[in-house]
């Protein structure tokens, strides 16, 4: 996945760390989840 990612336009790549980092995330606070989004 990560070898994929490196030729992945960065806008798209950053959108799939987001998500992730919103996954890896759920367990906290709205506010701190809110955070990662903006």
């Amino acid at each position: 996945m990560k070898v994929v990612e490196k030729n992945i336009n960065p806008l798209i790549q950053s959108g799939i760390k987001n998500k992730y980092i919103q996954k890896k995330e759920v367990k906290r606070t709205t506010s701190q989840r809110k955070m990662l989004v903006l």
